[in-house]
Formats: structure tokens, sequence, C-alpha cells
């Protein structure tokens, strides 16, 4: 039988390596084993299923809220149809907001099946910190912003809308330090991993301090 690594599954599986290790720490994977300090999949093998759970009636509404939310481009046509703006911002007033940071960050972890505990670690922000970010009892600077998006494994995408929930600006490929960030957001880089090509490109550290 042929095998894969962790790395190729999580490539395979569009997921990050820490999940498929705890996959197969949780036996999830068939026919998994285990060489020394290394897991070995089988070449067939599926990626397991994420467990259904119980919904709460407050995240029912939560979801109920999204699916109702008006498609950004519906917005936009009928803003500009519109003869009238206040009118308009009357009439559209809960679609004219962006969902508390706090909430978003929640939401994602919801979505990705993850603790907040988990991405603090992850996003090395210090964690009394950061449980006050999750409770929406702090706000974030953007290098906050960015550490918990590399907390949360994200993707370029994720990210700037991370930063969009938080009111900061974009990422942006003409600045220097920004692109650096883009490009490590895209490899997959951790934060440590990062601020090292930062450190090595003279550039400043996310969140400040120095490399360890």
């Amino acid at each position: 039988m042929e095998y894969m690594s962790v790395k190729d599954a999580a490539s395979l599986w569009n997921i990050s390596e820490r999940r498929v290790q705890k996959y197969c720490e949780d036996s999830r994977i068939e026919g998994v084993r285990r060489f020394g300090h290394s897991w070995m999949i089988p070449g067939d093998a599926m990626k397991p299923a994420i467990p259904k759970r119980s919904v709460s009636r407050k995240e029912t509404s939560s979801i109920n809220k999204q699916t109702n939310q008006v498609k950004t481009s519906t917005l936009f046509k009928n803003l500009f149809k519109s003869s009238n703006i206040n009118e308009f911002i009357e009439k559209n007033t809960d679609e004219i907001r962006l969902q508390p940071f706090s909430e978003y960050i929640m939401g994602l972890c919801e979505k990705k099946d993850e603790v907040p505990e988990h991405i603090i670690r992850r996003a090395n922000i210090e964690r009394s910190f950061g449980h006050q970010l999750f409770k929406g009892t702090k706000k974030p600077s953007r290098d906050t912003v960015l550490q918990l998006a590399f907390g949360f494994e994200a993707d370029v995408d994720t990210a700037q809308e991370l930063l969009k929930h938080a009111g900061m600006s974009a990422l942006y490929p003409r600045v220097k330090r920004d692109t650096a960030i883009l490009y490590c957001l895209h490899n997959r880089f951790t934060v440590v991993e990062t601020q090292n090509v930062l450190h090595e490109m003279e550039l400043p550290l996310i969140g400040g301090g120095k490399v360890k």
C-alpha cells in the first residue's frame, strides 16, 4: 500500500498540517500508522468528515441573519438606482454595517471547528489580551489582526476580511512590508516564520519586538 505524509494529506485535503495530525492522533483516519515521530496515511484515505454538533438558538438566529443579508453587489445596484440617499440608508440600515470584530472571529472559530485558545496561542498573542479580543472588550491594532490571521492559519482573502471587520486598511502589494506578509500568508507560514522573513528583510516585525 502507498502512504502519504501529513504534509501531503494537508495539501490534498486543503487543511492545515496541524489538523491532519489531530485526525491521526484521534484515530479518525482509517489505516493510519505511526513510524517513530511521523504519521503515515494511506494514499487512498478519505478526509474525515467534521462531526455535526447541535446548534443553539442564538447560533441559529445568527445563521439566519447572515443568510438573509443582501449581497454587496445587490446593495451597489440598489444604491445607484436610488434617487434619495437618506431613504436608501434608512431602508438598508441593517445591511450598511459590518459584523462586530469579536463576533466575526468567534464565527470564524466555529466555522473552522476551533477554540479561541488555540488561535491565540498560534497567533503568539498574550493569553488574557487574546481572550479580551474574542469577548469584544479590547480593540485590536492592525498588527494584532495580522497575528490573528496567522493564528487562524488564514489565506490572503480571510486575512483581508479580518482587517476589514476590524476597520483596518487592507494589505497592499505596493507596500514592501505588506508584500512580505501577503507572501507568507499565501505560503501558509506561521507567525514565527513570518517574523523571521521580516527580520531578514529589515522590516518592522508584526507587533514589534525582536526575533527570538
